[in-house]
């Protein structure tokens, strides 16, 4: 979201939908001890 200026949904909405499906790529979502959410791609 920082890095984009993009809302919360509309980065889920592309990790999801454009990375996840459209690319068959895997999507892991973790959420660090400070409550922030974090995305890794795996191949």
């Amino acid at each position: 979201m920082k890095a984009t200026g993009w809302q919360a949904h509309s980065v889920r909405g592309f990790l999801s939908g454009t990375i996840g499906k459209k690319m068959g790529l895997t999507v892991t979502s973790t959420k660090g001890e400070d409550g922030e959410r974090s995305y890794a791609v795996k191949a």
